[in-house]
């Protein structure tokens, strides 16, 4: 039976599972170091206090890995802070959101009792920080807020089931910080403690805090809808801003200027930067026997034109990520 001030977080014993799974090496109930087959870096995890447990993410990957949600029975908040050097995706309830890179200083609030799993990029740095914050504490912790209404509204999550807002400066610095800090540091954990509570004191000042950029909830909605409907449509060309508009039941004008007010990037840049990402998988997958039959897939006209959009996107050649497919 809970009791007031007892909280119950992630502990260290799944760990030497996921270090198996990867045939990784485990350090002293903490750190898990990546195998070279897999890439090069680790996780690092440690309790901060009762009910708040944190993991750190830094690592390259050679070849690609998901990693799945923690099982066990405790209803606790998840809070993703990604300064990864590219995007990654997050599957959340059968939908794919990017998260990371440097440029979009998000954080996504979400609770583990969904579906979901994490993919980070490949060949480029991967950096994140994952605080696991009990239900109950949390609840808590907002209980005597002045806009407990208001924090309460957004981790409602409601049909969106996740929130994500800007990482504010101070967490931002903080985090850039430990990005520059080595593991091998002697205080390094001693330091995430203490930065993990200044970080969750800082989200939920930021949940606190009242927005005049917020964007109406039926117009989530809308732009939620429309952005499902480019994913769903990624093997076509770019459906038109009209049509995007009418599926967001909002004007061209309106829709275009949501749309990059939610995701920092218009809708034909979304769309084709999903349409590469999904290139980039089929190159991978070594289901394909030339890359002429990717490219008739996706609706690519001339291989030239798409080894050129594929150099600008990634840096690489698209041959240099072909991974052609093995005779029977």
């Amino acid at each position: 039976m809970y009791k007031k001030h007892q909280f119950y977080c992630v502990t260290p014993e799944w760990q030497q599972k996921m270090a198996e799974s990867l045939n990784g090496t485990f350090l002293d109930e903490k750190m898990i170091i990546f195998p070279e087959s897999l890439g090069k870096g680790h996780t690092f995890f440690i309790q901060v206090t009762p009910g708040i447990a944190v993991i750190v993410m830094d690592f390259v990957l050679s070849s690609q890995l998901k990693i799945n949600r923690i099982e066990d029975d405790t209803n606790r908040y998840v809070v993703h802070f990604d300064l990864s050097d590219q995007e990654n995706e997050m599957h959340y309830y059968n939908t794919t959101y990017k998260i990371g890179n440097n440029l979009k200083t998000g954080l996504s609030i979400f609770k583990n009792q969904g579906n979901y799993h994490f993919e980070p990029a490949t060949g480029k740095r991967v950096f994140a920080l994952r605080l696991f914050i009990d239900e109950l504490l949390m609840n808590e912790l907002i209980e005597n807020n002045p806009s407990k209404k208001l924090i309460e509204k957004r981790i409602g999550f409601g049909k969106q089931k996740k929130c994500v807002v800007d990482i504010d400066g101070d967490s931002l610095l903080l985090l850039t910080k430990l990005k520059e800090t080595s593991i091998e540091d002697p205080s390094y954990d001693v330091n995430l403690k203490g930065l993990s509570l200044r970080l969750v004191s800082n989200v939920l000042l930021k949940l606190a805090k009242k927005s005049k950029k917020e964007i109406a909830s039926k117009d989530i909605d809308g732009i939620l809808k429309a952005e499902q409907f480019i994913l769903d449509n990624l093997y076509n060309s770019f459906p038109s801003i009209q049509m995007l508009a009418q599926i967001a039941c909002m004007s061209e004008t309106k829709f275009k200027t949501l749309f990059k007010k939610h995701f920092k990037k218009t809708s034909q840049k979304f769309f084709h930067e999903e349409k590469m990402s999904l290139a980039q998988k089929k190159m991978q997958s070594g289901e394909y026997t030339t890359l002429t039959e990717i490219i008739q897939e996706l609706n690519y006209s001339q291989l030239s034109h798409f080894s050129t959009l594929y150099f600008n996107f990634f840096s690489r050649k698209p041959l240099q990520d072909f991974v052609k497919k093995s005779k029977q």
